[in-house]
Parts: C-alpha cells; sequence; structure tokens
C-alpha cells in the first residue's frame, strides 16, 4: 500500500508499507515472516527519473538523505535500519510491486522504523585502529 503526494514545491513524494525487499512476493512463508518481523512504518527513499540534473550524484545525495532520515529516527528514540534497494533490478522490482511506484521513479532504500524493543546499549568495541594504514600527503 502507497500513497503518492505533492509537497510544496510541487516535487513527487512517495510513502509506504513495504513488506519484503529481499524476498519473491509469492512465497508462502512471506506473511507469517511480516507478522514475526512487523514494522510500525516504513519510508521509501525514490530517485525522480525524469527531472534528474545531475544523475551521476543521485547515489550520494539519496545516501545522504537516508543518513539524515536515520540520525532523526535516532533522535525520536526510534529504530530503523537502512535496506539497501539500488543497485539491485531484483530488488528495485519487488519493491516497485509490493507497493506500486509509479513510472518515473526508482526506489534507491527502504527504512522500516518502530519502536524499539531495547534501547541501544554503548558496547565495548575492538580498537581495530593500525597506524600502518593511514598516509599522509
Amino acid at each position: 500500500m502507497a500513497r503518492v503526494q505533492k509537497n510544496w514545491k510541487g516535487n513527487t513524494l512517495l510513502g509506504g508499507m513495504v513488506t519484503s525487499v529481499n524476498r519473491a512476493l509469492d512465497q508462502p512463508y512471506l506473511e507469517d515472516f511480516m507478522v514475526r518481523n512487523a514494522f510500525t512504518a516504513a519510508i521509501v527513499v525514490c530517485s525522480r527519473d525524469d527531472k534528474m540534473r545531475f544523475r551521476a550524484f543521485a547515489n550520494l545525495d539519496l545516501s545522504a538523505c537516508v543518513e539524515n532520515i536515520l540520525l532523526e529516527a535516532v533522535h525520536l528514540d526510534l529504530g530503523a535500519v537502512w535496506l539497501g534497494v539500488a543497485p539491485y533490478a531484483s530488488r528495485e522490482l519487488n519493491v516497485r510491486r509490493a507497493i506500486g511506484i509509479p513510472q518515473g521513479l526508482t526506489a534507491f532504500a527502504v527504512i522500516p522504523f518502530g519502536y524499539a524493543d531495547d534501547k541501544f546499549e554503548e558496547r565495548t568495541r575492538e580498537d581495530r585502529y593500525d597506524t600502518e594504514r593511514v598516509h599522509y600527503i
């Protein structure tokens, strides 16, 4: 299920629920999978194919967009994850079919979010910094 709307500048926005990105939509266990791994909502980040001025930078711009959404999710105490769609055509097709993305838009990423079961706890991490891998010019 998806909703397409225009924002105040006339840009097309797409929002919706996504059932699956990596799985075929006709698999019998999909409904059970969705119930066990339910999320509250999802944002599908898309590129507009028709008015793209700098196509070579689309992935960089969309990645920055996804990162900003993830940062805001943390700020709002939500759990969220970046599910990569691009550059895999099969994933893009699955997302397109699942939520009915119109022609002219291409899915880049899906960000499901909701309230996490537990809060993030700072973990001790292995120090992997290696001075031999740093080079100065």
